[in-house]
């Protein structure tokens, strides 16, 4: 029945596999035995052990006292070779990290008894030997005990010789943006990828945004491939970032965490001051938790806790997010009556309004009442009235009311990983990630068009998640079957928040020149102004709801 179930499953993955694609996590070991004289060592026993869930794998060396581990997830292992009339040689810490091809060179072995042992301690290669990319890795120590102020990991990369952030993206907390902003080796900004287990996580209808962001202390390194990478990591050729989620370990670790920052330790700036503004809110809390270790029943199943184990963490985000401030020319009450005897260009001067049956001025530079359009002047009473004078008189003509706006921005992740080795020969684990990313914006964004003042914000949804799976099975020492599965998507959608404060009543319910009867929300049109008044008011919403 056992055997009926392993085929049966291996066969099922070859009848999917070609629709499946991912890049290639899985690293591997290699070295060649000798004696003290140099000469090859045949059939050496070795055995490779996961310090972390104690999952061990087994080969022998081969004719020219070579031997390989391939299929191997990033991690630390200890090293153990037998044979007889030679002392057991233990090589202890080998850190392998995704997709490296590690060799430990000659591994020479010494004359005694099986039963004495000579234990060495690995030290990390500062050259890769194996093949020629050139990378670095940001590991989980460093994560967890260098502090970054939004515990956005890509704050990290620019610690990699040839990573560059020109910190156009604030990092206050992760976010779909995240990945904008870096550069590795020149390349340009859209041309990288970034990859969660080997599955991408790209928007790859932007180039430029991700569809989630792993929580750092979900993540057990982070690899930045920067060039001379493997045709498998093809795709994109300005670098490849991968990452690697924490796996559960025969004993249970877990975390907690805090953080807290508000407008009351920061001081208001000095353009703000200089207009009356106040300091807008700076309010940020992240917090979560993390746990991981075996699933096991004392002394009845799984009692060495090598077989089974999950990883579970969440991550909180609760932020009030400052948009800025806009500034901007609205119709004045004045205009609205057709009086523009106040208004004036960015000069002082006079604008004058004329007759469009004479091109002579208005006298006065009032418009009669008798000419006005009632459509137009509804248009004009849709804008809100000034609410701003501008202490600086060279501003005066320039913007007459203000907006300011921040808006709740909450966030949430989830990730749960569980990973199996049931069988020697067979390993396994599914991992997800859902990130929940949800904002209110005004202005400033895509999803807002043109339109420059505050009249209703935005709500802007970005939830991701992702899948992957991988399943590791050892036919022989020459044959073993990898299979990784991957999904990854997001959803956007975006609509006003108060519809009610855009509709065509609003602006007079003008004609409809090109109807169409399958649009159900019944918005007012784009308002534009162009010419004097200079910096004037926006009504251009562009394409909502999406």
């Amino acid at each position: 029945m056992k055997w009926f179930s392993q085929r049966a499953l291996v066969l099922a993955l070859v009848t999917v596999v070609p629709f499946c694609f991912a890049q290639n996590v899985s690293s591997s070991i290699t070295g060649v035995f000798v004696d003290p004289t140099g000469a090859a060592l045949v059939n050496v026993e070795v055995t490779l052990t996961n310090a972390g869930t104690g999952v061990k794998f087994t080969t022998r060396s081969g004719a020219d006292g070579g031997f390989s581990l391939p299929n191997l997830l990033a991690g630390r292992y200890h090293l153990t070779a037998t044979m007889p009339g030679f002392k057991t040689h233990e090589t202890r810490d080998i850190v392998l990290t995704a997709g490296e091809i590690r060799s430990l060179g000659q591994i020479q072995m010494q004359i005694g008894e099986v039963r004495e042992s000579i234990s060495v301690e690995a030290v990390a290669t500062a050259v890769q030997t194996s093949s020629a990319e050139k990378s670095g890795v940001i590991t989980g120590s460093q994560l967890n005990d260098i502090a970054v102020r939004g515990r956005d990991f890509f704050t990290y990369l620019s610690t990699i010789p040839g990573v560059v952030d020109n910190f156009s993206q604030r990092r206050e907390t992760a976010s779909p943006d995240s990945i904008r902003g870096t550069f590795i080796n020149g390349g340009r900004e859209n041309q990288k990828n970034l990859a969660v287990d080997g599955v991408t996580a790209l928007d790859t209808g932007s180039n430029s945004t991700i569809h989630y962001q792993p929580n750092m202390d979900s993540i057990a390194e982070i690899k930045v491939m920067t060039s001379n990478y493997q045709a498998e990591f093809g795709r994109n050729g300005a670098g490849v970032i991968t990452v690697i989620t924490k796996s559960g370990t025969r004993d249970f670790h877990g975390s907690a965490y805090y953080f807290h920052r508000n407008e009351s330790l920061n001081a208001n700036h000095f353009f703000n001051n200089r207009t009356g503004t106040p300091k807008a809110p700076y309010r940020y809390r992240i917090n979560g938790y993390s746990i991981g270790g075996p699933v096991y029943v004392p002394k009845k199943w799984n009692t060495d806790r090598s077989r089974l184990f999950f990883f579970w963490s969440q991550e909180y985000v609760g932020m009030r997010k400052d948009y800025g401030t806009r500034f901007v020319n609205m119709p004045t009450a004045l205009e609205r009556a057709g009086d523009f005897s106040q208004s004036r260009d960015t000069n002082g001067a006079l604008i004058p309004v004329r007759n469009p049956a004479t091109g002579q001025p208005f006298p006065g530079n009032i418009i009669p009442a008798s000419l006005i359009n009632p459509l137009g002047q509804k248009m004009l009473s849709f804008f809100p009235l000034p609410n701003y004078v501008d202490p600086d008189p060279r501003l005066l003509y320039q913007r007459n009311f203000r907006s300011q706006y921040s808006g709740a921005y909450p966030k949430r992740q989830d990730m749960i990983r569980i990973d199996a080795n049931f069988w020697p020969t067979f390993q396994f684990y599914y991992r997800f990630v859902r990130d929940k990313d949800e904002q209110d914006t005004p202005y400033g964004m895509w999803v807002n068009g043109n339109i420059n003042y505050l009249l209703t914000p935005v709500r802007f949804g970005q939830p991701g998640k992702g899948h992957v799976v991988r399943m590791n099975k050892v036919f022989s020492p020459t044959l073993i079957y990898e299979f990784t599965y991957g999904k990854s998507y997001n959803r956007l959608y975006f609509k006003p928040v108060d519809e009610s404060l855009m509709t065509r009543d609003k602006v007079g319910n003008p004609a409809q020149w090109f109807k169409d009867d399958n649009i159900r929300e019944n918005y007012a049109p784009n308002i534009v102004f162009g010419g004097q008044p200079a910096n004037p008011v926006n009504f251009s919403w562009g394409n909502i709801p999406y």
